[in-house]
């Protein structure tokens, strides 16, 4: 069976899902509006960054490139199967080489990195970056746009 929580497939005889925490027990039962505050709870400690750039280009030499870390926001904010775009500014690329993404996961005074490699066609154009809430509170970041966009491997959330 599924949690009712984060989707994660477990087995009764467990109590509570492993991934979530989730009383399993009684879950049918359960109001959809307890479900989403508990959903809300493990997620709004999570605070997820990007790792943006910005430089200069001077005779096709790119120079003085700065790293910034821009906040997207608390993980509460995500919904299952559904891509939240980022706002960060990301210039649109036109390329057929690999390119990186990298997030932060911050939970509790705990942080974690993870970047996510990108091998696009080539014919690919990024301009924006998403998260995507997968089964199992697994994250996804997406690259591309809305209407043509690559997905990276899923990373379990809270483990943050």
């Amino acid at each position: 069976m599924q949690c009712k929580c984060c989707r994660n497939e477990v087995n009764y005889e467990q109590g509570v899902c492993p991934v979530c925490g989730f009383l399993l027990l009684g879950a049918g039962t359960v109001p959809e509006e307890i479900i989403a505050q508990h959903k809300k709870e493990m997620l709004e400690k999570i605070t997820i960054s990007v790792k943006t750039y910005q430089y200069d280009i001077e005779d096709s030499t790119v120079k003085n490139i700065q790293e910034h870390w821009t906040v997207a926001g608390k993980a509460s904010e995500l919904e299952f199967d559904k891509i939240l775009w980022l706002n960060a500014n990301f210039e649109e690329i036109v390329s057929e080489e690999t390119f990186f993404v990298t997030i932060l996961l911050t939970k509790d005074g705990s942080k974690r990195e993870q970047k996510f490699t990108f091998c696009p066609g080539k014919t690919f154009q990024r301009s924006a970056v998403g998260l995507l809430l997968k089964e199992g509170f697994q994250l996804c970041v997406t690259a591309g746009s809305k209407q043509e966009y690559l997905c990276s491997e899923q990373i379990p959330l809270l483990e943050a």
